[in-house]
């Protein structure tokens, strides 16, 4: 069995300093921190690529869930899932409960 290799510190961890107060490290570097303060265009287009993307997915996942027969329970549980996912992507400006709840939904059909 392994033991745990002292002496290392894990980012994002609070850490004492000199004067006796708790500073939190950071595990983001200074070019990360400027891409993503000039790269809001950028990254916006990005991600309105990647809910395209995954939009098509998830229509032909419901189109294929909807060929299949009415009496199965495999499409009859994951057709409202499907849809669910869609209706949130649907909005553009979403609250973070929804972006949550859009993640644990494509965990579920395992297309995240």
């Amino acid at each position: 069995m392994r033991r745990p290799v002292r002496g290392r510190r894990r980012a994002g961890k609070a850490e004492a300093s000199a004067d006796g107060k708790s500073e939190t490290s950071s595990s983001t570097t200074t070019s990360e921190t400027f891409e993503s303060t000039t790269g809001d265009s950028r990254d916006e287009a990005a991600q309105a690529k990647e809910e395209e993307a995954l939009e098509k997915k998830l229509r032909l996942q419901l189109d294929t869930l909807k060929q299949l027969p009415k009496a199965s329970r495999y499409a009859r549980h994951r057709i409202p899932i499907v849809e669910k996912c869609l209706s949130i992507l649907s909005v553009r400006k979403r609250t973070r409960n929804q972006e949550s709840q859009l993640e644990k939904l494509l965990s579920r059909l395992d297309i995240l």
